[in-house]
């Protein structure tokens, strides 16, 4: 009967935007034209024009994302690599075509279709890796065997920070819907527990940390909520100590965790040739923050992000992040280097924004998404690629879309 009356109710953007969300996880490199397909739904639904402009306010996360963009374009003007740069505002196209699109079109979507959709993409995702690693470590055992379960190996479909961050809010919002949702408790209960541990199998330090900061005060909220705060403290507590007891049992695990907090402590940001991970993102953020001071309202430009901080580390003489021409492994900084505040203003009030919608109309699912994408963008450019770029404007923009209307529904009836 749903399937039936979702049939009746959608229409051709509906099915686009599900499609966008279920190959975001197994198959992101074909969301580009997936995105054009939807563009010309437009022609045939199209939104109200007051609407149009009333979503288009500072209030609201849409019109921050496409200042965002025209803020790459204007960097142009200050460019020497102007391949770099053309190549920089293509990618960053999805910044200005998404709040357009989903401002220009009523969809008929509910946030309960795409939280639900977003988690049947993230378990075929880990279908998909569960299933190769299986694979390769009966057909091949002497080169890794069991390793195939672990680190990149299993995250194959997409960068392991990447993919911890999507596993890691694929279990928060599990939790969520735990609480919300009685008829399929024990649905959402499984699949909290595959994607907790998912997230711990890719070995991804940004997303561990990610899944911790935000599920001790979310389970202590939820718990003190339905129940009682006493279970909500011996919760937290449980959740803290499998935390440590999950990284003390891995021998792996515990020793990139012990070089993140030696890197942090005892870095060197000059003459290193270190290529570890938590060290060359110290050595980054040192010579980011460094090229942001000197540049602090327009940046380097567009395209020469990426020069400028391999030339400043290599008169450092920071050869090893030099000889993999790192970006800043932080969005903010990164964003700091090539636009200066232009770029990072409209980006902070794009995610200010959302908060303030998630915060005012109480809406959790909305909350914990930017939660998770604000924190995951202090350890990545998140921003840099494709994978990050298109889901991250897609899914905020798109709850914060449906949060604003379901607001209107309720007041309107």
């Amino acid at each position: 009967m749903n399937l039936k009356q979702i049939a009746n109710n959608w229409r051709l953007p509906d099915y686009g935007i599900i499609l966008l969300i279920l190959i975001f996880a197994v198959w992101n490199k074909v969301m580009p034209a997936v995105m054009v397909l939807c563009a010309l739904t437009l022609i045939a639904v199209r939104n109200d024009t007051k609407e149009i402009k009333k979503l288009f306010s500072i209030r609201y996360p849409f019109v921050w994302f496409v200042l965002f963009f025209l803020a790459h374009v204007s960097g142009m003007l200050n460019t020497t690599n102007t391949e770099f740069g053309v190549a920089d505002i293509g990618m960053k196209a999805s910044l200005i075509a998404v709040p357009i699109f989903l401002v220009s079109t009523k969809l008929r979507l509910k946030i309960k279709h795409i939280v639900n959709t977003y988690l049947i993409a993230l378990l075929i995702a880990v279908f998909v890796c569960y299933s190769y690693a299986v694979f390769r470590s009966i057909d091949a055992p002497e080169d890794n065997h069991f390793g195939y379960f672990t680190e990149s190996y299993f995250s194959f479909l997409m960068h392991r920070s990447y993919f911890a961050t999507y596993l890691a809010l694929g279990a928060l919002i599990s939790i969520v819907r735990f609480f919300d949702d009685a008829k399929w408790r024990n649905y959402y209960f499984l699949l909290s527990v595959v994607f907790l541990v998912s997230t711990a199998l890719t070995f991804s330090k940004a997303g561990i940390l990610i899944l911790l900061v935000l599920i001790v005060p979310i389970g202590y909220y939820l718990i003190a909520k339905h129940y009682k705060r006493g279970y909500a403290v011996l919760t937290v507590l449980f959740f803290i100590f499998a935390f440590a007891v999950g990284i003390g049992s891995s021998d792996r695990l515990s020793s990139r965790f012990e070089l993140m907090v030696n890197g942090f402590v005892n870095h060197q940001s000059t003459s290193n040739t270190s290529f570890e991970s938590s060290a060359s993102r110290m050595i980054m953020w040192t010579t980011s923050l460094q090229l942001f001071s000197e540049h602090p309202f327009v940046g380097v430009g567009t395209g020469d992000v990426r020069d400028a901080l391999d030339q400043r580390n290599e008169e450092l003489g920071n050869l090893g992040v030099v000889e993999h021409s790192l970006n800043s492994h932080n969005q903010y900084l990164n964003t700091g280097v090539q636009l200066g505040l232009v770029g990072l203003l409209p980006m902070f009030f794009a995610f200010l924004t959302s908060f303030a919608i998630a915060i005012r109309k109480r809406n959790l699912i909305l909350f914990i998404t930017t939660s998770t994408f604000v924190l995951t963008m202090l350890f990545e450019s998140f921003l840099e690629t494709q994978a990050g770029l298109i889901p991250v404007t897609l899914f905020l923009l798109l709850l914060s879309l449906k949060v604003l209307e379901k607001d209107k529904e309720h007041i309107q009836t």
